[in-house]
Protein backbone atom coordinates (compact mmCIF):
# COMPACT_ATOMS: atom_id res chain seq x y z
CA UNK A 1 0.00 0.00 0.00
CA UNK A 2 1.24 3.13 -0.87
CA UNK A 3 0.66 6.48 1.45
CA UNK A 4 0.22 10.36 0.62
CA UNK A 5 0.39 13.61 3.12
CA UNK A 6 -2.39 16.45 1.94
CA UNK A 7 -2.83 19.10 3.86
CA UNK A 8 -6.42 20.25 4.73
CA UNK A 9 -7.08 23.73 6.01
CA UNK A 10 -9.08 23.61 9.48
CA UNK A 11 -12.00 24.47 7.86
CA UNK A 12 -12.15 21.98 5.45
CA UNK A 13 -10.98 19.29 7.29
CA UNK A 14 -14.35 20.63 9.57
CA UNK A 15 -16.14 20.77 6.47
CA UNK A 16 -15.60 17.53 5.19
CA UNK A 17 -16.25 16.04 8.86
CA UNK A 18 -13.06 14.76 9.31
CA UNK A 19 -12.31 12.67 12.74
CA UNK A 20 -9.12 11.55 12.97
CA UNK A 21 -5.63 12.40 11.27
CA UNK A 22 -5.39 9.51 8.81
CA UNK A 23 -7.85 8.20 6.65
CA UNK A 24 -8.13 5.34 3.54
CA UNK A 25 -8.64 6.90 0.37
CA UNK A 26 -12.17 5.52 0.04
CA UNK A 27 -13.32 6.82 2.97
CA UNK A 28 -11.92 10.38 2.06
CA UNK A 29 -13.13 10.17 -1.73
CA UNK A 30 -16.56 9.74 -0.22
CA UNK A 31 -16.47 12.96 2.35
CA UNK A 32 -15.48 14.55 -1.14
CA UNK A 33 -18.06 13.46 -3.09
CA UNK A 34 -20.68 13.74 -0.48
CA UNK A 35 -19.29 17.36 -0.11
CA UNK A 36 -19.41 18.29 -4.04
CA UNK A 37 -22.83 17.10 -4.37
CA UNK A 38 -24.04 19.16 -1.11
CA UNK A 39 -22.93 22.22 -3.01
CA UNK A 40 -23.88 20.95 -6.08
CA UNK A 41 -27.65 20.71 -5.00
CA UNK A 42 -27.29 24.66 -3.05
CA UNK A 43 -26.29 25.27 -6.81
CA UNK A 44 -29.21 24.14 -8.39
CA UNK A 45 -31.99 25.49 -5.57
CA UNK A 46 -29.95 29.25 -6.30
CA UNK A 47 -30.51 28.71 -9.97
CA UNK A 48 -33.66 27.71 -9.24
CA UNK A 49 -34.80 30.87 -7.61
CA UNK A 50 -32.98 33.09 -9.86
CA UNK A 51 -35.24 31.58 -12.46
CA UNK A 52 -38.30 31.53 -10.11
CA UNK A 53 -38.50 27.59 -10.29
CA UNK A 54 -38.16 27.09 -6.74
CA UNK A 55 -42.21 26.80 -6.31
CA UNK A 56 -42.72 25.47 -9.22
CA UNK A 57 -44.91 22.24 -7.81
CA UNK A 58 -43.86 18.65 -9.57
CA UNK A 59 -47.59 18.64 -11.13
CA UNK A 60 -46.65 22.09 -13.05
CA UNK A 61 -42.79 20.57 -14.02
CA UNK A 62 -44.52 17.39 -15.44
CA UNK A 63 -46.73 19.02 -17.53
CA UNK A 64 -43.83 21.70 -18.96
CA UNK A 65 -42.31 18.31 -19.95
CA UNK A 66 -45.24 16.73 -22.16
CA UNK A 67 -45.87 20.07 -23.17
CA UNK A 68 -42.15 19.63 -25.05
CA UNK A 69 -42.29 16.23 -25.95
CA UNK A 70 -45.65 16.34 -27.60
CA UNK A 71 -43.74 19.29 -30.01
CA UNK A 72 -43.24 17.84 -33.53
Amino acid sequence: MKMVTVSFSEQEFEKLGIQKDSIDFKDLYELISIENSRLAVLRCHEIAKEFNFSDTSMDEINEEIKLIREKP
